[in-house]
């Protein structure tokens, strides 16, 4: 192989590898802990709602100082919240699980998670 197939090589490979690096980057995938991304509670009109990873970064970019807005309302008084798991629930609560009888339970519904 001659010097010109080598260089021409190398050039196509630092190509390939700048671009997979960029399309990689340019969106922040949903981790293992937050599939549905992160979840809300507004606290003006109580709705319920979640966001993306990319939704969340991309409004803390832009209003640090501000919580993301209500999609219902608007107002910019929403609290991180977590989801019950059990599909029959789903709703949203601030806080932590409940124990009840020995079993980690949803404060909201009150049925054991899994």
């Amino acid at each position: 192989m001659n010097d010109t197939a080598k260089v021409i090589g190398a050039i196509v490979l630092i190509g390939l590898g700048v671009f997979f690096f960029r399309s990689g980057s340019a969106k922040i995938e949903q981790s293992q802990d937050f599939p549905d991304g992160t979840h809300w509670i507004c606290l003006a009109c109580k709705a319920e709602f979640a966001k993306s990873l990319d939704e969340v970064a991309d409004w803390n970019s832009a209003n640090p100082e501000k919580s993301i807005p209500c999609p219902k309302c608007s107002e910019s008084r929403s609290v991180r919240a977590s989801k019950c798991p059990l599909p029959e629930c789903g709703r949203h609560f601030t806080g932590s699980m409940v124990e009840i009888n020995g079993e980690v339970c949803c404060p909201i519904c009150k049925k054991p998670v899994p």
